[in-house]
């Protein structure tokens, strides 16, 4: 599914263990691309402090074969639901 709209743009989304990573771009590709962009910085910076590690910790090409992507289009013009304060909760 792409996006064909220039008021509409794709959020993907990646939860790991301890993060979520998310990207944005025109259509899904765009979107997968800029969420793995940040997986890979993220997992240069762990390779960096802890090297003993590099093998245990998937890169941005096999990062989908333990988590999944999820993606929403969204329209750049659009409000999201306001939470509310008290319970957390979307009206």
């Amino acid at each position: 599914m792409t996006t064909e709209s220039a008021n509409c743009f794709v959020l993907a989304e990646m939860r790991t263990h301890h993060f979520t990573f998310q990207g944005t771009g025109e259509d899904r590709e765009a979107a997968r691309r800029a969420l793995l962009h940040a997986w890979q910085a993220h997992r240069n910076r762990l390779v960096q402090r802890y090297p003993e590690c590099r093998d245990r910790i998937l890169d941005e090409k096999h990062i989908e074969s333990r988590f999944r992507i999820s993606y929403q289009e969204m329209g750049a013009d659009a409000c999201y639901p306001a939470i509310s304060p008290d319970t957390g909760a979307r009206p």
